[in-house]
């Protein structure tokens, strides 16, 4: 399988920027443009070629020519074909390319017969985009002048440091037909891996590059242009204003063509070895007494063995078969896609059906440095997962209800004789949009929980989980991934099986608070008085003394305080 292939697009921007800016061009206060037509093959060896016309393009006479945003675009109307070009800047969008053809003679029709062309210039300086209409056409292009490249290698193979290529290529039956120029190079993914001597000649067949390489995947390319071909084979007209658009200063046409070959994913020294783990987590959550619990299953992986293990691109992926269930993970960020989740089902019973329909399922990991993608398929089944393992906890509250300041929170879950089935860990959370309440722990045989603080004001939702990390590791059953489309083999493979058990109900509110319970506790009585009084007498005044939020601790908030604390709560 290819993991580093220059695309035809990726490829076509390459040869853009070999062309952009190569024609003369007429300077003047109005805007000139000159284009480079390029017809191309290209080999991505051992594949059949693919034909393309490159556009390279520059202008001048804008506003400031220093100007970072002066922006030149040639467009075909059916859009298969584009070249556009940052003069200031030196390099195109990223975002031009070419549809590509089987033969000389369909790319000449498509050129043909792709209606109207478009030229846009935009003035970086004044933001006003000027369109021209163009007529662009071709008379042939000759087998000859665009000679597929074949490389001795092929992609996806190993290499040894001191590797060495060979290349051939019909000769030219005509001198118009000759290359100008030609050079070989290779690149690899790590930085600074990039070898481009020695120079190669346009009638050179092999090229040893001066080495050793570095161990590393590579791409291997080789490229002729020739400058000075029939340049009756892509003409263009004069650019016709469009709405109001100035004449241009002037335009220019020439013709190149480009032979083209890569192969990639050639590899120096032995690549590390992907090891994956997975954790599978069945789980019953209950949203509310009202509503019947779900049963999910949650999924984690992780994988070590990445070229470069701190690349925040590296990527793990499973997913069953028709994407009820899957889990992601970028090892490097430590956090998932945030796409990844679970068919929901009404029972244990159910869960464990939907489980069995799912396989095969596909484990996908994506190497950050390299962009190389393994696929694999894995086969994952369930015996059966009972109702002892998978309790539902239900909290003794509904969703929207109004909690006091210091709320206790009750909660039941059915019990079982099982020794597998106890649960190991558990905790409850208060958790607001703003605020979070996470203490006291909670203990496995707790069947309330109260917060040890005082809740200040906000929107929350109450969570209890209970978790089994002794549950029987038979519940779910994943084999050995089997390699798809060339993969390598895996370093290693491991799993687990969890289970989890949680409630949760949101949309609770914290009820008014009693002003004079100076001291929070949830209960009027002496205490606060005295609280108040010591705050209120105390140099400065202490917190809260200031009762009537005026500003300043005066006897104002002394009479207010005692006047809230005798009308009660």
């Amino acid at each position: 399988m290819r993991n580093h292939q220059l695309s035809c697009r990726g490829l076509f921007a390459l040869l853009a920027g070999l062309v952009a800016g190569t024609a003369a061009t007429v300077a003047g206060a109005q805007v000139s443009v000159s284009v480079d037509f390029s017809p191309s093959v290209l080999v991505f060896s051992p594949s059949v070629p693919v034909y393309i016309m490159g556009i390279g393009l520059n202008a001048t006479g804008f506003t400031d020519d220093s100007h970072v945003d002066n922006f030149v675009r040639l467009q075909s109307s059916n859009g298969a074909f584009t070249g556009d070009f940052y003069p200031a800047r030196g390099t195109g969008s990223g975002t031009a390319g070419s549809f590509g053809y089987a033969s000389t003679l369909e790319l000449s029709d498509s050129i043909n017969f792709a209606g109207a062309w478009t030229l846009a210039l935009t003035d970086g300086v004044t933001g006003i985009t000027h369109t021209y209409s163009v007529a662009v056409s071709s008379s042939g292009i000759p087998d000859d002048v665009v000679r597929p490249i074949t490389l001795d290698v092929v992609a996806d193979t190993v290499i040894e440091p001191d590797a060495s290529f060979t290349f051939s290529q019909d000769a030219a039956m005509s001198p118009e037909a000759e290359y100008s120029s030609a050079f070989a190079f290779l690149i690899g993914f790590v930085p600074g891996n990039f070898y481009i001597d020695p120079p190669i000649g346009v009638l050179d067949t092999s090229w040893t590059p001066i080495g050793p390489l570095s161990d590393d995947t590579y791409t291997f390319v080789v490229l002729k242009r020739n400058n000075a071909p029939d340049q009756s084979m892509v003409t263009a007209g004069e650019p016709e204003p469009l709405d109001g658009a100035p004449a241009l200063g002037g335009f220019s046409t020439m013709v190149s063509a480009i032979s083209s070959a890569q192969a990639s994913g050639l590899r120096v020294g032995e690549l590390p070895e992907i090891v994956v783990s997975a954790r599978f987590l069945p789980d019953v959550i209950s949203f509310s007494p009202l509503d019947p619990p779900v049963f999910i299953l949650g999924v984690g992986v992780n994988a070590t063995g990445f070229v470069d293990e701190s690349n925040t691109n590296n990527f793990i992926e499973i997913h069953s078969r028709t994407n009820s269930f899957s889990g992601d993970f970028y090892p490097a960020r430590g956090t998932g896609s945030g796409t990844a989740g679970s068919a929901g089902a009404a029972s244990a019973a159910d869960l464990s059906t939907l489980i069995n329909d799912q396989s095969p399922w596909t484990l996908t990991v994506t190497d950050g440095l390299t962009n190389r993608v393994s696929r694999y398929t894995v086969e994952i089944s369930t015996p059966g997962i009972s109702d002892e393992y998978l309790r539902p906890i239900t909290i003794a509250a509904n969703p929207g209800d109004v909690i006091s300041p210091n709320p206790t929170f009750a909660f039941t879950q059915a019990g079982s004789g099982l020794a597998d089935a106890q649960y190991t860990q558990a905790f409850a959370a208060l958790i607001g949009v703003q605020h979070y309440y996470g203490s006291p722990g909670l203990a496995l045989t707790d069947t309330q929980w109260t917060p040890d603080m005082t809740v200040a004001p906000d929107t929350y939702t109450i969570l209890v989980l209970k978790i089994n990390d002794d549950a029987p590791q038979t519940l779910i059953v994943a084999a050995a991934p089997v390699p798809l489309e060339g993969a390598p083999a895996l370093g290693g493979f491991s799993y687990s099986t969890n289970l989890q058990s949680e409630a949760q109900v949101n949309g609770l509110t914290v009820g008014p608070t009693c002003a004079a319970d100076f001291n929070t506790d949830g209960v009027l009585d002496p205490d606060d008085l005295a609280d108040y009084i010591g705050a209120f007498f105390s140099q400065p005044p202490g917190i809260g003394s200031d009762f009537n939020d005026d500003g300043v601790t005066d006897p104002d908030d002394l009479a207010d305080f005692i006047g809230a604390f005798f009308a009660g709560c």
